[in-house]
This record gives structure tokens, C-alpha cells and sequence, in this order.
């Protein structure tokens, strides 16, 4: 049973981690998972095989290993979403410059490139789109120690 003040998340061994978590540690949590897919190499996605021995003889078991330039953008703009409400106008006005940029982007990607070259396209925008999140953050005090940042 969860408690109304606290939330339940699965972590990534689908353990249940019970803890109180507040908007600023919520948005602390994503910037986290952001910078742990960041660590590692953005490839596309794959079908990986894997031989399994059963009695009767060997199988192979297929697993998709997750694109993790989809993961990124999909990441982000979760981050975007989350931090939605709390925009200042300088935010307002970035965040319309970037999506007018994007469009544009991809209705010329569309007719002229490979999805993954569009994916590749749209990680350079998804980029300025996070590195501008950030100066929001800092601009509304997130980083500072003791500051409610949102809350």
C-alpha cells in the first residue's frame, strides 16, 4: 500500500524504493538520469541474440537493447514537461525559438535524410533545449543549498 505523502519508483531491477519525494528532488532525480544516459554511448538500438541450453537443445532468446538517443530526447522532454509550469518569460521565449527551429528542422529532414540522421539532427536540438532547462534551474535558484526552487 503507498502512503499519500509518499511514492512508490521502480528502479532499474524493478525493486520498489519507497521514499518522500518533493518536486525538487524530483526534478533533481531526472538531471540524474539524464547525466547517467549521457555517460554512455549513444548508439541506436538494437535486437541482441543470445544462445540459451534447455534440455531439448539451444535457443535463442532476442532482447532489444534500448536506443539510447531516443532514451535521451525522451528524457529531456520530460524534463521540459516537468518544468513547463515553473517558466520564466526568457524560458517562454527560448523554448519558442527552439521548437520554431526544430519544426523547420524537421520538415526539411523529413524529405531529404535517413531517420537516424533525423535522430542525430534532433539530439543537437534536444541539446540546447537541455542546456537552456539548465539556466532556467539556475536562474530560479535550484542549485543553491536551502533554496525551495520551485516548490
Amino acid at each position: 500500500m503507498i502512503d499519500e505523502d509518499n511514492t512508490v519508483f521502480i528502479d532499474a531491477e524493478n525493486k520498489f524504493v519507497k521514499e518522500e519525494l518533493g518536486f525538487k528532488e524530483l526534478v533533481f532525480k531526472h538531471l540524474s538520469r539524464i547525466t547517467f544516459i549521457c555517460s554512455s554511448e549513444f548508439r541506436e538500438g538494437y535486437w541482441q541474440k543470445k544462445p540459451i541450453s534447455l534440455s531439448g537443445g539451444v535457443y535463442l532468446s532476442e532482447i532489444y537493447v534500448e536506443d539510447k538517443r531516443d532514451a535521451y530526447i525522451n528524457a529531456i522532454d520530460c524534463l521540459h514537461d516537468i518544468l513547463l509550469p515553473h517558466f520564466d518569460k526568457e524560458m517562454i521565449r527560448e523554448d519558442g525559438i527552439l521548437e520554431d527551429q526544430l519544426s523547420e528542422e524537421k520538415a526539411s529532414s523529413v524529405k531529404n535524410c535517413k531517420p537516424t540522421e533525423w535522430i542525430d539532427k534532433k539530439l543537437i536540438h534536444k541539446r540546447r533545449l537541455f542546456q537552456k532547462l539548465n539556466l532556467l534551474l539556475k536562474r530560479l535558484n535550484y542549485f543553491d543549498k536551502g533554496s525551495g526552487g520551485g516548490e
